[in-house]
């Protein structure tokens, strides 16, 4: 059953890879003011609520209508309404600021704004992947701490959270680099359960700030791990 589920887990892993890089459309989740986050960041500022979107995401939706998440052409920011404007910049910059140096060094040598948009997306999804892999190692330290848990569940959590990635939400969002922060930080944790070794605590605190530094709902999780 182990062998059949990571089968499937690596077949789902690069069916979602094809998935994103054939979506020619701008994701409806929030994706213009999340890929605003990064710009703004290589613009040297911090994005504000009131901001308008960059001069590059508006170019590419008059020149592209279709690429639009609604599909119909833009012919003026008005037109865009909330989509506009920054609004994403209430998040914290962590994620963004892990997205801002392919993004620069792609515009550097002239990639398109779309084009370095899918490449974004593809990084945002390896780095939910990795987190979700972390699952692997947690699993297999709770069944040293005597939980009576079968190896597969492990990977049966991996195939889970792999199959629920890429849906309407195969575009940019601060959510993808969440599960690399929260599960290292309970791997840590549980790490220093076993060993009492003072570094996995101070690694556990500095991960869990790090999570909040993501997402600032993960104050809520970080809470429980702490407990």
């Amino acid at each position: 059953l182990k062998t059949v589920l990571i089968t499937l887990s690596c077949i789902v892993f690069f069916m979602s890879i094809k998935f994103i890089i054939e979506k020619k459309q701008w994701s409806p989740i929030d994706e213009y003011a999340h890929m605003d986050y990064i710009e703004k960041l290589g613009e040297g500022m911090m994005p504000k609520l009131q901001y308008a979107i960059s001069n590059d995401i508006y170019s590419d939706l008059i020149e592209h209508p279709t690429r639009s998440f609604t599909g119909l052409p833009v012919h003026n920011r008005e037109e865009l309404g909330l989509g506009n404007y920054s609004y994403q910049a209430k998040h914290p910059p962590l994620y963004y600021a892990t997205l801002l140096i392919p993004n620069m060094i792609m515009k550097k040598i002239g990639i398109k704004t779309y084009e370095r948009l899918t490449i974004l997306r593809i990084i945002s999804f390896l780095l939910y992947a990795i987190g979700i892999c972390i699952c692997i190692p947690i699993f297999k330290m709770l069944r040293f701490l005597s939980f009576q848990i079968p190896e597969f569940y492990s990977w049966l959590c991996v195939l889970f959270c792999l199959l629920i990635a890429t849906h309407q939400r195969y575009g940019l969002t601060n959510n993808m680099l969440s599960p690399l922060f929260i599960n290292a930080s309970l791997l840590y944790l549980l790490k220093y359960n076993i060993s009492h070794e003072i570094k996995y605590l101070y690694g556990f605190m500095l991960l869990a700030g790090l999570s909040v530094c993501v997402a600032l709902t993960n104050v809520f999780i970080i809470l429980f791990l702490f407990l």
